[in-house]
């Protein structure tokens, strides 16, 4: 397989972009930091050669070319340039902190990583990637890649992690190395992407999503009216800032102009964390056993009784991510294919907690089939384009270790500002082997800190008086 990629033949490509690729390019080029929407990947070695690592380096780029991809404006165009590998370089910093004190090294690496992790990315001239090589003892060597959210999302971690092992491991120790076949490109996908944009294939999805947003986003009942308002001010000031800053570039296409305005600005927030009780999470994973159910929808379920035992509301929008990775032929593809959008819930039309998570269920699954079409170039034209202006953000995330929070559960901590998000809120649950740990970050600005503490009590009981009943 080595052989193969060494024999390159590969010259510069000029091809079209891609939706994500106008939207964060659109985005770095308006924000005033640039944008540094960063993904960290790291490795630990216990030996290392800088010659074989480099090696390792140039043929990662060379087999997965979104590495070697700059966007650049041409012809009144953007354009997703693709270069040479012989041409384009990405090397490594190498930082030996084997002679320093385990304080000094913390410091340094600490420094470092803060700098490395926060630091934009130049779209026009890349690379997209940067590494770094910290020597922290004799056998021990902390590998770090940082990769801009334009050319890698969460489960290219998975492709990129395996590549970069059996590349190593052929190069350093002459193990098996990866199957000599074609590897997808970035460039498959954009392809499908603009064939659903521009022609009859995305009439499908562009019929559902017209569907779907036929009404405006329910607001919260619990929020203030004119908090309310002043939100709405602010909303509106942020889109006119957009449209100024979008319509002076050398490019803008108006389609995307929602969901750039999500992402312009952050809203500040409070950010509270809640354990689960043990009893809660036997119940979670006795569920999760029984039905080979994905956890989204049960905790989905909590969420929306408990914010209607609050405030009464009964219909609700949660925006959730998605993948378009059940296609073969990008399972294997790395780049940003992440997807997802807006999904709707009626509490009234359903009764019993068994059909209540049957009609959850549903409504995931027609997203899931749908969100691969950018709802938000649907609304672009409204004075606050809906893609601008998402509730709440809603995703969970299972992990085969275990954490260990301490055995306790309930609030751990609560800070009500010094924090940020997009939207009204952002809700991440993360589901471990022993623990199950919520994280809300909400706009301190329209929804009270002490909504949110009632909140976070009341939702783990409707979870628990909701398994049990299923249970």
């Amino acid at each position: 397989m080595l052989n193969h990629l060494m024999e390159t033949g590969i010259k510069t490509e000029i091809l079209e972009t891609g939706f994500v690729q106008k939207r964060e390019w659109m985005l770095y080029k308006i924000r005033e930091d640039h944008y540094p929407l960063n993904i960290i990947v790291d490795f630990s070695l216990d030996s290392f050669d800088r010659d074989v690592f480099q090696k390792t380096v140039d043929l990662l780029v060379l087999r997965h070319e979104i590495f070697r991809t700059t966007l650049q404006v041409i012809g009144g165009s953007l354009k997703q340039v693709i270069h040479d590998p012989e041409k384009f370089h990405v090397g490594f910093n190498y930082y030996d902190l084997s002679g320093s004190s385990p304080a000094e090294r913390e410091l340094f690496t600490g420094n470092k990583m803060l700098l490395l992790s926060y630091m934009p990315f130049n779209f026009e001239f890349g690379p997209l990637l940067r590494i770094a090589v910290f020597k922290t003892a004799e056998e021990k060597f902390d590998i770090v890649f940082i990769f801009h959210h334009l050319i890698f999302d969460n489960i290219s971690v998975q492709i990129f992690k395996a590549d970069a092992v059996r590349i190593w491991g052929q190069l350093m120790y002459g193990e098996s190395g990866l199957p000599d076949t074609e590897q997808p490109q970035y460039r498959t996908y954009v392809a499908f992407e603009q064939k659903l944009l521009n022609s009859s294939l995305g009439d499908a999805h562009r019929h559902y999503w017209s569907l779907q947003l036929k009404e405006a986003f329910p607001r919260f009942r619990f929020i203030d009216a004119h908090a309310w308002k002043a939100y709405q001010d602010r909303q509106l000031r942020k889109v006119q800032e957009v449209k100024r800053r979008i319509f002076s570039l050398p490019f803008y296409d108006r389609r995307f102009l929602g969901s750039v305005v999500r992402r312009y600005s952050f809203n500040q927030a409070g950010v509270i964390c809640f354990d689960y009780s043990r009893e809660t999470i036997k119940q979670v994973f006795e569920y999760k056993n029984n039905r080979n159910s994905n956890l989204h929808s049960v905790f989905l379920a909590g969420f929306i009784l408990a914010f209607h035992k609050l405030c009464g509301q009964e219909k609700f929008v949660f925006d959730i991510p998605a993948y378009r990775r059940t296609d073969g032929v990008f399972k294997s593809v790395i780049g940003w294919l992440a997807a997802g959008g807006v999904c709707y819930f009626d509490i009234q039309e359903n009764k019993s907690p068994a059909a209540w998570l049957q009609y959850i269920d549903r409504q995931l699954s027609h997203l899931a089939k749908h969100c691969v079409y950018p709802f938000e170039i649907l609304d672009y034209e409204s004075a606050i384009p809906l893609g601008g202006a998402v509730p709440v953000f809603f995703t969970v995330s299972e992990t085969f270790r275990a954490i260990g929070p301490g055995g306790g559960s309930g609030i751990v901590s609560h800070d009500t500002e010094g924090s940020a998000v997009y939207e009204e809120m952002a809700v991440f649950l993360d589901v471990y082997t022993d623990a199950c740990r919520l994280k809300m970050m909400y706009d301190n600005s329209i929804i009270p800190a002490g909504i949110v503490e009632k909140f976070m009590w009341e939702q783990e009981g409707c979870l628990r008086n909701l398994l049990r009943e299923i249970l």
